[in-house]
C-alpha cells in the first residue's frame, strides 16, 4: 500500500519588521579603575586600597552614591624587552562602576576621579532608563 502526501498550502509567507526609536540618554555609566604596580604584593595591595579610599572620598564629596567597586585583584606584570619577558612586579587593581543621572556633571566627575587617582577609564556609556518602555513602544 502506497501513501501519497499532498501539500495543501504550498506557499509560505514570512514577515519581518523593525523599528528604530532615537531618544536622548538620561543616564551615564562610567567604568574605571585604580591599579598600582609594586615589587611586592603587599605594597601593591596597600597602594591600591589607599587609592580606592581616595576615590570613595571624592565620590562622597561629589554627592554621588550610585556606585560600586570590585574586590581587589592581583596579577604579575611583565614587560617584553629585546625578545624576552622581564618581570616588573605585581599589579593590584580595584574596578569601579558609577551611574550618573545628571549628565551635565560627567566631565567634572571624570576630571575629579582622575585627580583623585584613577589611572584607567575603561568606558563612558550613555543610556536611557526608559529602555523597557521604549522597546514596548517600538514593538507596537
Amino acid at each position: 500500500m502506497q501513501v501519497q502526501q499532498t501539500v495543501r498550502h504550498p506557499f509560505v509567507i514570512t514577515v519581518f519588521g523593525s523599528s528604530i526609536l532615537r531618544v536622548e540618554p538620561d543616564v551615564a555609566s562610567l567604568h574605571f579603575s585604580v591599579s598600582r604596580l609594586e615589587k611586592l604584593p603587599k605594597d601593591a595591595f596597600r597602594q591600591a586600597r589607599e587609592s580606592a579610599k581616595k576615590e570613595q572620598a571624592y565620590l562622597a564629596q561629589a554627592k554621588l552614591d550610585d556606585y560600586g567597586s570590585s574586590r581587589i585583584l592581583l596579577e604579575q606584570t611583565f614587560r617584553y624587552v629585546k625578545g624576552e619577558n622581564q618581570f616588573m612586579g605585581y599589579t593590584a587593581k580595584i574596578d569601579f562602576h558609577l551611574l550618573m543621572r545628571d549628565l551635565s556633571r560627567v566631565e567634572e566627575i571624570l576630571i575629579g576621579i582622575t585627580d583623585a587617582g584613577v589611572n584607567n577609564i575603561k568606558e563612558v556609556n550613555y543610556q536611557t532608563s526608559q529602555l523597557k518602555a521604549l522597546r514596548g513602544e517600538a514593538r507596537k
